[in-house]
């Protein structure tokens, strides 16, 4: 390929295809170093949308590629050579990454925007055109083939691309806070799904009626650059004030973070950011890790995690030992001790089984001499008050019920 050069007559659209690799280079090398600040940044922030819009651009930078190499070195434009390998091997490369960009973000809206309610039923026509493209039989100089294939592809990203249009006008209407940004979007979307069908199968065959090839592509490529810039602002720089106005919505309809259904009662809030718990959701996310599904932040510093120790649990028959062992003479002595202990371990207790925490209890208990043990109590932490203890004292038939606080301080 020493002797390259750009074929006759598409000296333009090759300079404009050029200026739009640069606009996604550019792009995604500002999204990239946004999610590294977004990432270090105190004020947390969900990032689903930025993730994305970033690996979108990525695969449309690609896909941008490798059809530049399919237009102005393999085939050279000559449609008659569409069909040959490994010119269709490449084409359907292109293809596949540029519904895969799509896919990425039909899904992160039907999940992050409208909650699933959608049941993913745009990720899912994605897909199967895809699939279709891919698993199509290509017959060798047949170019109807080739035809078929790509006007089903066009047919999928239209549809795609209108619902992620509909969705961002219903956004602009039911958040009005957005109305400006959710325009300039929409405008952007509109622009780059005219700009790609300009020049796709059928689609070109009837700008080519009244323009030449090269100004086809070079207009529909500076019509896609315009809509890049638009869907650019409208989620690259403004993807925060989207994901507010999204939660503020939700949050005025009631709609539970966790299982996205309408919360009956009394909901609770995240102090942090603000988005809405049903008291069952609420519940189990605070045994499970205590971090808000949406900005990661400690969801409420006065929720307890509450724990039960049975005698057909390790860790009952370790306490029994223990108890022995210290001469105590109520479960209720022995098992203050044994919650100092569990101080040490409370990360451990919150994300391990109880049974799994026997050996390192064992550990401490034969490491350090039970005085010294009482020693680190009494320097260390102030007496705690008497925790909650149902059931009966026998070590047998005991059932122990305590709580501990957040910050490691009991009540």
């Amino acid at each position: 390929m020493n002797d390259w050069t750009i074929p006759a007559g598409y000296e333009l659209a090759f300079i404009f295809t050029l200026i739009l690799l640069g606009f996604y280079a550019l792009f995604f090398t500002y999204l990239g170093l946004r999610i590294k600040i977004e990432r270090a940044s105190i004020e947390k922030t969900p990032m689903a949308l930025l993730y994305a819009i970033f690996l979108e651009i990525i695969l449309l930078f690609a896909s941008r590629l490798i059809y530049c190499w399919f237009d102005f070195v393999l085939t050279r434009f000559d449609t008659s050579t569409y069909t040959y390998y490994p010119n269709l091997f490449f084409f359907r490369l292109g293809a596949f990454l540029e519904g895969i960009s799509l896919i990425i973000i039909a899904f992160a809206v039907e999940h992050v925007i409208l909650l699933k309610r959608t049941r993913y039923a745009f990720t899912i026509i994605m897909i199967i055109a895809i699939i279709f493209g891919i698993l199509y039989p290509m017959r060798p100089g047949i170019l109807e083939d080739f035809a078929i294939t790509s006007l089903i592809g066009a047919i999928a990203m239209l549809i795609v691309c209108l619902f992620i249009l509909f969705t961002w006008v219903w956004l602009g209407i039911v958040t009005p806070g957005l109305r400006k940004i959710m325009w300039i979007l929409c405008i952007g979307v509109i622009l780059w799904i005219f700009g790609e069908s300009m020049v796709g199968e059928p689609y070109i065959n009837f700008f080519l009626l009244f323009l030449s090839r090269d100004v086809t592509y070079a207009i529909s490529i500076t019509i896609k650059i315009a809509g890049l810039l638009g869907f650019f602002y409208g989620i690259g720089m403004n993807f925060r004030r989207v994901n507010k106005a999204t939660l503020d919505y939700y949050r005025s309809r009631k709609i539970c973070i966790v299982h996205r259904g309408k919360i009956q009662g009394t909901p609770f809030m995240c102090a942090k950011c603000g988005v809405l718990y049903c008291a069952k959701c609420k519940e189990a996310v605070v045994r499970a890790e205590n971090k808000c599904w949406n900005c990661k932040a400690m969801l409420d510093t006065s929720s307890q995690i509450s724990f039960q120790v049975r005698a057909d649990d390790a860790m009952f028959q370790k306490f029994a030992n223990f108890k022995d062992e210290l001469s105590k003479e109520t479960d209720l002595e022995a098992f203050r001790i044994l919650l100092e202990i569990g101080d040490f371990f409370l990360e451990q207790r919150k994300n391990q089984g109880l049974g799994d925490l026997a050996g390192k209890l064992e550990e401490i208990i034969t490491m350090q001499p039970h005085d010294e043990i009482d020693a680190i109590i009494k320097d260390s932490i102030a007496e705690p008050e008497s925790p909650v203890i149902e059931g009966e004292s026998s070590p047998r038939k005991a059932k122990i019920d305590t709580t501990l606080l957040i910050d490691g301080k009991r009540k």
